[in-house]
Order: C-alpha cells, then sequence, then structure tokens
C-alpha cells in the first residue's frame, strides 16, 4: 500500500517489472494475491497518463495482461477524468479486447458508450464490431433422436446490452448519415456469421434459422416481443438501411441486392424490408421487383411481404393486374409448403389487396374454386400473441411439420421457447 501510494513516477514501471509479484499481472490463468491486485491498480492509472511506456511493459511481459489486471485499466479508461487520446485509447482497446473475461468485456461495452464524436470513430467501430460478436452455448436438448442429445444457441452477446444499447441510441445512431456504411458491413457479417453456425450445428436452413423465427417483423411490431440481445443487431441493420435510404439512395440498390441475393433469411427479409421504404421507386417498380424477386411465396419473409403490399397497392397502376395473377396462381411446386398453407397464403395475400377491385373479385372466385377458411384475422402474421393467448394463424398437421422442418430445426425451436417463456413465439 506504501510502494503504491507513493510510486508515481512513471521511472518505477520499469523497477516494478522486474519483481514478483509485479510479473504476476501478466500470467493469464494465475489469480493474483491481494498485493497483486493493489498492483495492478497502480500499474492501471500509468495506462492512462503515460500510455506508451504502460504499453511497453506490457509487451515486454508477453503481450498479455492477467484478466483482473485487464479489467483494472479498462475501468480507468472509463473514467471521464483519466480518459487518454483517442490515439493511446485505440492502443489499449485493441490490447483489451482479446480478452473473453466477461467482466472485461462488460467495462469495454461501458467505454464504448462513452465514446466521442468525432474523436473516437474508428475506436468505436471496432469495439463495437468485437463486443458483438455472438457467446455460444451448449444446452442439452430433448433426445428427439439419439443422434442429438445436445443443441447450441448464440443469441447472447459478448457485450453487455444495456451499454450496447446506450452507445447505438447516443453515439453511433445520431451519425449514421456518416457511419451507416461501415456499420452496414459490420452488422451484415455478424448476421450471416451467426446463421452460418447454426447451420454448421444443424440448426439452420437457408429457408429457416432461430434468430429469424423469433423476430416477427424487421420493422418495429409490437408482435415483436420483449426480444432478445441479438435484436440489437436487427435493429442496428435496419437503422443503416432506413440511413442509407434517405441520405444515399444511389447506394441502397447495391446494398439491397446483395442481401437479397444471400442465403441468410434475416438478410433476405432485410432486403425486401428496404425496397418497402425506398422512395427513389415506384409503386410499380416495386410489384415488378417482389415478382421477379420470387419472394412472393418466401415463408421467411412473408411479413415483410404483406408490408410491402399493404404501402404499395393504394398507389399502383398497371403492376396490379400481374401481381393479383400472380398470387392467383399460387406458389410453384419449389415453393410450396402444404396445401393448407398455399391456400391460406393465397387468401390473405388477396384480402391484403382489397383496395384493389380485381383482389376482391379474384378472391371470390378463388375461394369458391377451394372452399376453406376465410382470410386470417391478423394478415401476414402466422403467429399471433395477445393477452387472450396464443393463435396460429396457419394450422400444420404434425406429419406436413415434419417435411418442412428437420428434427434438429424443430427440437432448437421447442428448446428456446422453454428456455425463454417470456419471449417465446411458441405457446
Amino acid at each position: 500500500q506504501y510502494f503504491v501510494k507513493y510510486a508515481t513516477d512513471v521511472q518505477w514501471l520499469d523497477w516494478a517489472s522486474h519483481r514478483t509479484p509485479f510479473d504476476t499481472l501478466f500470467a493469464a490463468a494465475a489469480p493474483l494475491t491481494d498485493a497483486a491486485a493493489l498492483l495492478a491498480w497502480w500499474f492501471a492509472k500509468f495506462a492512462t497518463s503515460h500510455s506508451e511506456e504502460a504499453l511497453l511493459i506490457v509487451q515486454q511481459n508477453g503481450g498479455r495482461l492477467n484478466p483482473h489486471a485487464a479489467l483494472s485499466v479498462a475501468v480507468h479508461l472509463g473514467k471521464s477524468e483519466n480518459r487518454p487520446d483517442a490515439k493511446s485509447l485505440g492502443r489499449w482497446v485493441a490490447l483489451l479486447a482479446q480478452e473473453d473475461d466477461p467482466s472485461v468485456s462488460d467495462r469495454l461495452s461501458s467505454l464504448l458508450a462513452l465514446s466521442r464524436w468525432p474523436d473516437d470513430r474508428v475506436v468505436a467501430l471496432h469495439l463495437f464490431d468485437r463486443l458483438i460478436e455472438r457467446v455460444r452455448v451448449i444446452h442439452p436438448s430433448f433426445g428427439l433422436t439419439p443422434d442429438h442429445l445436445v443443441r447450441f444457441s448464440s443469441n447472447d452477446l459478448v457485450g453487455d446490452e444495456y451499454w450496447l444499447k446506450h452507445a447505438w441510441t447516443n453515439f453511433f445512431r445520431p451519425h449514421l448519415n456518416e457511419l451507416a456504411i461501415e456499420l452496414t458491413t459490420i452488422l451484415e457479417h455478424h448476421i450471416a456469421k451467426a446463421h452460418r453456425f447454426q447451420r454448421t450445428v444443424g440448426q439452420a436452413g437457408t429457408e429457416y434459422d432461430p434468430q429469424s423465427f423469433g423476430r416477427t417483423a424487421i420493422d418495429d411490431d409490437p408482435q415483436n416481443g420483449l426480444g432478445s440481445p441479438f435484436d440489437l443487431l436487427i435493429d442496428g441493420l435496419r437503422d443503416c438501411v432506413r440511413s442509407i435510404t434517405d441520405s444515399d439512395p444511389e447506394s441502397i440498390g447495391a446494398v439491397l441486392d446483395r442481401f437479397e441475393s444471400s442465403e441468410v433469411p434475416l438478410l433476405r427479409r432485410m432486403a425486401l424490408f428496404g425496397w418497402t421504404i425506398r422512395t427513389d421507386v415506384s409503386s410499380d417498380d416495386k410489384i415488378r421487383h417482389l415478382l421477379s424477386s420470387e419472394l412472393l411465396f418466401s415463408f421467411p419473409v412473408r411479413r415483410e411481404v404483406f408490408r410491402l403490399l399493404e404501402g404499395v397497392i393504394p398507389e399502383a397502376s398497371i403492376m396490379v393486374a400481374p401481381l393479383i395473377r400472380a398470387v392467383r396462381d399460387g406458389p410453384t411446386q419449389e415453393e410450396s409448403i402444404n396445401p393448407t398453407i398455399d391456400c391460406q397464403l393465397v387468401v390473405d395475400l388477396l384480402a391484403q389487396m382489397s383496395e384493389a377491385p380485381e383482389a376482391l373479385d379474384a378472391l371470390e372466385e378463388y375461394q369458391r374454386e377451394h372452399p376453406g377458411p376465410g382470410p386470417s384475422e391478423h394478415l401476414g402474421y402466422d403467429r399471433w400473441i395477445s393477452h387472450a393467448g396464443f393463435i396460429t394463424t396457419f394450422p400444420i398437421s404434425i406429419e406436413d411439420l415434419l417435411k418442412t422442418r428437420s428434427v434438429e430445426e424443430l427440437e432448437g425451436v421447442v428448446a428456446d421457447t422453454l428456455s425463454n417463456p417470456e419471449t417465446a413465439p411458441w405457446d
């Protein structure tokens, strides 16, 4: 205690670095003694006041910090009165971001929330990219098949959700005019990486993944529920698409084309959301694109299809008739899910276009040829949660369900439901 109180000159750093217990500050797995913990706090002060000298000591001792020492440095960096310049901050962030310790990640999250514009722009992007990595967790499955006794989830993020949202609201979103393109690249990468991981462990495919299934709509929607930390990525990418659409309409087309050609369901949904909010193309052109994209009957993007039709039908003209014919013809064999679902989807799509008289005529004709339920109460939703309970919009038998989803995918859905009942999409 005497040493750390009075050894305030930076020259003491080199002296201490050759002695025990200071050397334990660079032993990754070693628990720190009380004396070493005091030295970690003492060392952290130099990280802000004499950044390069402190970094040199780290380099000379193997280039890594003990988690406790890393946490002490992160705490000091987050103190506004000690905050170093952007260059020094960036060098420490590059070092600390290597740590897997949750306490360090939490402190880095709060540090991100304190980012200053424009000085910390580059550092903040790097730190955000690191903190929105997913934490992979393995759980026991329901054992429906002997080959799959465990399941994997990756909804939680490395960073603290509260501080990440704070940083998005107060630092990133106000400057999306300048950051949207870079952030789009970062967020697109992480969403695709999450999907690729789910496919690697057999819990997703091109038409399904848990993150997409758990998200009712890309846009703000009460049916999205409380959500999960992963929704931060979806909301962030949606905000970027909005910003690029408003401020750089010449660039948004290429972005949406990239999303639409992806095998990731969430990115294809994001593409259709982007087409819905575009102001640089006409309603007829939006319908023309919907028909050419082959997304009209795509199960993962259903909510976004209905959202697009809601906006274009009142203003479209020459493309309304071709759209009604395409809907009336129904899905192709490749697009078909199940006869019951196919018929209900056609009925609901025609009902969604009810402002066009031709759509009502087509609906009456179709229902005469295909007797069955009328339009769903909640058009465009495959499920609906209210105070009265859960309603499935598209009834389907167990046999038909097993034809469209693998056992592994279904296990993931059921497991997520039971582990997160407050946000579960199923009853």
